[in-house]
């Protein structure tokens, strides 16, 4: 049996927690995107780009630099599903690291309840995606 990567293993953490609390919408893939806090401005909306979209073999380097680079934690968020892609996103602090730290807690977290409402889990109803 193969190893689990670390970014596998926390989102299947993610699944764990959120399956029996949630129902899930149907989706094709799993893509990931790190949340770079960019809001548009005048709207509660975050924005997210299509192009910082990765399949989760795409992100594994991403995911460990970000685990090595010394935050005391990181979110590992399920957002909503969009264009039939269940969309994931890892934040940050927003203050540097330490890079003396030994140990980076991955945070879990499920969408908002805007999303959650929606029995499609419409990511755009959130989030305006460019």
């Amino acid at each position: 049996m193969e190893k689990l990567s670390l970014l596998k293993e926390n989102v299947d953490r993610l699944f764990q927690f959120l399956k029996p609390i949630l129902k899930f919408p149907v989706f094709s893939e799993i893509l990931i995107v790190e949340d770079c806090n960019e809001n548009l401005p005048g709207s509660p909306k975050t924005i997210l780009r299509k192009m910082n979209f990765k399949k989760l073999n795409d992100f594994e380097i991403q995911f460990m630099d970000l685990l090595n680079q010394g935050f005391p934690w990181l979110n590992l968020s399920c957002l909503g599903v969009y264009k039939k892609n269940l969309i994931l996103t890892i934040s940050k602090p927003n203050y540097f690291p330490n890079p003396k730290s030994k140990r980076t807690s991955v945070n879990l977290s499920g969408p908002i309840n805007l999303i959650v409402n929606d029995p499609d889990w419409n990511l755009e109803r959130g989030y305006l995606i460019v």
